[in-house]
């Protein structure tokens, strides 16, 4: 399985470090949830993962290729991207939205083989699309909307979906939908997912491990449940992070410091 590698990494926004020498590897087959306060380099990071962002030094590797320096196409054939607010474009269906997860594979000027559109009819069917195949991606609502983002990126076949906060905007229990279909990615598919999340109790549900981000470095990674439990990921916080069980699933609940 492909391994993704984070060596010496420091990305600058203006003249600022906004990531600030991060090495870190992930485990393949599993999630990893990149936490941390605001503005403490998230976002950058994810972003220079898939090579969105130049990186002042180091590398980000996956299955040992620099993805810096991979052409488009070879890239997302590699690793999948969902940024925070993706954008949807009027007037396509969605089974043609998801079919665009696809040109990584034939190109942008050709018509789709019965391959393609055999992996875009078991993605859609795997997240529970088949019914709106037809509709207008931007009308959906925003569970739904989610679910044909995250489609998209599937039907690239890449095993690394990366994720920006995929839990914005969305009621509660469109959350928890999204973070179940992506538990089963893991489980059933054993595709590599890294997000960033806001929400602790989400990231301590659903992750495996967590990446903890503080001014611009990683301070901790580890287990989920024992990050969540370590005195540091309070302090990142500047808050006390008490550590609660709920039906066997760790609830995260924060206290102001006096």
């Amino acid at each position: 399985m492909n391994r993704v590698s984070v060596e010496h990494l420091t990305v600058l926004g203006g003249p600022q470090e906004v990531v600030r020498d991060v090495t870190v590897a992930f485990r393949p087959g599993r999630w990893t949830a990149i936490v941390g306060p605001n503005g403490a380099g998230k976002t950058s990071l994810v972003e220079s993962m898939v090579a969105l962002r130049r990186v002042a030094s180091g590398s980000v590797s996956v299955a040992g290729k620099d993805v810096h320096s991979l052409r488009e196409r070879e890239r997302a054939r590699l690793v999948a991207f969902i940024p925070q607010n993706p954008v949807v474009p009027v007037g396509m269906s969605v089974v043609d939205y998801v079919g665009l997860g696809r040109t990584a594979h034939h190109g942008i000027l050709q018509a789709m083989a019965m391959a393609d559109t055999r992996a875009v009819e078991e993605v859609m069917k795997r997240l529970n699309l088949t019914n709106l195949a037809q509709r207008d991606v931007a009308t959906l609502s925003g569970g739904e909307c989610q679910r044909a983002v995250i489609a998209r990126a599937l039907a690239q076949a890449t095993q690394i979906l990366v994720l920006d906060e995929p839990t914005t905007g969305l009621d509660v229990r469109h959350q928890f939908e999204i973070m179940q279909m992506l538990r089963r990615e893991v489980d059933e598919c054993e595709v590599t997912v890294i997000s960033t999340l806001h929400d602790l109790s989400l990231a301590g549900q659903y992750a495996d491990e967590m990446v903890v981000i503080h001014d611009a470095r990683v301070v901790l990674h580890g287990p989920t449940s024992e990050v969540l439990r370590s005195p540091e990921l309070g302090d990142c916080y500047d808050m006390d992070l008490r550590v609660v069980e709920v039906d066997g699933r760790d609830v995260v609940v924060p206290i102001q410091r006096v």
